[in-house]
């Protein structure tokens, strides 16, 4: 497999899972990302891709989720009206109760 196929792979699989990722804990996510960014070789890439599929076996945790969460509404939160505000609070805590520790 060319360099340039493992990249693309690799990105495309990091662009579908960047968001789960974060939310099994932000450290995660800072790792992969700037692990990716800096990966030149293929060894390197195949490195990140390992690292991100392991990642993806983990529990998410309730950090990880709040801040998931919150960084996803920050793109709706200047359109969003009162009501909306209040529905989101409301589903963020119902689901983070769900979740251990």
């Amino acid at each position: 497999m060319s360099d340039k196929r493992i990249r693309t792979l690799t990105e495309k699989l990091w662009a579908r899972n960047k968001y789960t990722v974060m939310a099994k804990g932000y450290e995660h996510y800072k790792n992969i990302g700037d692990s990716l960014k800096k990966a030149q070789s293929p060894e390197e890439l195949l490195y990140v891709y390992d690292l991100l599929k392991e990642t993806l076996t983990l529990p998410y945790t309730k950090k990880g989720m709040r801040t998931t969460l919150q960084h996803m509404w920050g793109y709706f939160k200047k359109r969003a009206t009162s009501e909306e505000k209040d529905e989101f609070i409301a589903a963020m805590n119902k689901q983070l109760s769900d979740l251990d520790p």
